[in-house]
């Protein structure tokens, strides 16, 4: 019931739609980090992140709409192997990714397990191949665990293909940033993520998924050895079902699941101690068929989201 590998290690959304706020980061830390005569980097490098939402939607899937949502995540990663074929690098990481709340689904619920406000621990674990040229692909094996007791444990597959074309944007079109494009395929072997009660699946689904976020520095904050670039990115992600993904009780299965656009601000925090991260953004979110019965018959919502994050 939660994200992908590439959305989990990039924080809350994105979702995959980060990739120059991430190096505004690793800029801002650097500068940081020009004090020291030498800075050896360590075999580990991770992140930790702090989200606050008003929705918790999973692939068009509504989880909660009231309360506090609140999801910590920590991930770690290290490289296996670098080389100069078309394969350059092999990366793992592992990464625990979890959701509390205080409405309905949490401690406004009926959970059966203390603490009832930790509806969602994911813990996963993958691999991350990177070609020359940009390309990426993330192989990883997820479990969406429920600590307090409202749903079943679903175990899954995924393989995220991502593309960094930041460079040929720049050259080509003169922009700072890129699209980024990433293609998901998402594969359940065991459980599923549509929700219990009405309408609810019954049978392992496969989930792919499209994403692009544009992105581009938009400003400067303060100037000189204070100077803040901040990014601008507009995620722009779909899902669609290949297979009993998108199901109600009946067995129904909708093809296409829902569509997001959002519009996020990203800046670093200069700081000695690790790279430093703040997200601020909204999303629109379009539901169909079975999700939108699912969002009290609503088709149309809007997120807010506050994130921070430090990478080390």
């Amino acid at each position: 019931m939660t994200k992908s590998i590439a959305a989990l290690l990039l924080g809350s959304w994105g979702a995959s739609h980060e990739a120059s706020a991430q190096e505004a980061a690793t800029s801002a830390g650097d500068a940081a980090c020009a004090k020291c005569a030498e800075c050896p980097e360590s075999p580990i490098g991770g992140e930790l992140s702090m989200t606050a939402t008003t929705h918790y939607f999973f692939r068009g899937l509504i989880q909660e709409d009231q309360g506090l949502i609140f999801q910590p995540a920590l991930s770690l990663s290290t490289d296996l192997w670098s080389g100069d074929g078309p394969v350059q690098s092999l990366e793992l990481s592992v990464c625990s990714w979890n959701s509390l709340h205080s409405g309905p689904t949490g401690t406004g619920g009926h959970g059966n397990n203390s603490p009832s406000a930790w509806y969602e621990s994911d813990l996963l674990a993958g691999l991350t191949f990177n070609f020359a040229g940009g390309m990426t692909l993330d192989a990883s094996w997820v479990e969406y665990t429920i600590p307090n007791g409202l749903f079943k444990t679903t175990s899954e597959i995924d393989f995220v293909v991502g593309f960094d074309d930041s460079e040929w944007c720049a050259r080509t079109m003169g922009l700072s940033g890129g699209f980024g494009p990433t293609v998901t395929l998402g594969i359940e072997v065991d459980g599923q993520s549509d929700q219990n009660g009405a309408p609810a699946g019954t049978d392992e689904g496969k989930f792919l998924g499209f994403g692009i976020a544009p992105s581009f520095d938009c400003c400067t904050l303060g100037s000189g050895e204070f100077a803040t670039p901040c990014t601008m990115s507009f995620p722009l992600n779909a899902g669609f079902s290949l297979g009993d993904y998108y199901e109600d009780a009946t067995g129904d299965d909708d093809r296409f699941g829902y569509w997001d656009v959002g519009v996020f601000v990203s800046f670093p925090i200069a700081s000695r101690f690790g790279e430093w991260q703040m997200s601020l953004g909204t999303q629109a979110v379009m539901l169909n068929g079975n999700q939108e019965d699912l969002n009290h018959g609503e088709s149309f919502e809007w997120t807010g989201t506050m994130a921070l994050s430090i990478g080390f």
